[in-house]
């Protein structure tokens, strides 16, 4: 049986892990070793979707908060994931809906990539 920790897959295996309402149960210092796994697993060009609760707060649920906020935070990916050699904040504020990114990765073949992305909604 596998867990989020170790999916128990060759890297580069998957096409795309889908992660609906489940990174909310974890401490948020077990993050970088969660989504550095999905990094690990899946290919090249392939995709990580993952839910979150949105609106009204209903029942108590703390941490789902603050893994939200790690992972909205473009300047938490060093810690999760492989080959980010610098990244910085262009515009507006780290974390919220509208910032943009500055990043350099090493991608296939250890090719220098650098690219700017936008959080659309945080």
């Amino acid at each position: 049986m596998a867990t989020l920790r170790a999916l128990g897959v060759p890297d580069g295996h998957l096409a795309g892990i889908l992660a609906w309402y489940s990174l909310i149960h974890f401490e948020p210092a077990e993050l970088p070793l969660i989504l550095g796994e999905f990094a690990r697993c899946v290919k090249p060009g392939g995709s990580v979707l993952l839910g979150f609760f949105d609106g009204p707060a209903g029942e108590p649920f703390p941490h789902a908060s603050v893994v939200h906020a790690f992972l909205a935070d473009g300047l938490n990916n060093p810690q999760w994931r492989s080959g980010v050699q610098s990244i910085a904040l262009k515009d507006c504020t780290s974390g919220e809906s509208g910032a943009v990114y500055s990043q350099a990765l090493t991608g296939p073949k250890g090719r220098p990539l650098q690219g700017d992305y936008k959080i659309t909604d945080a």
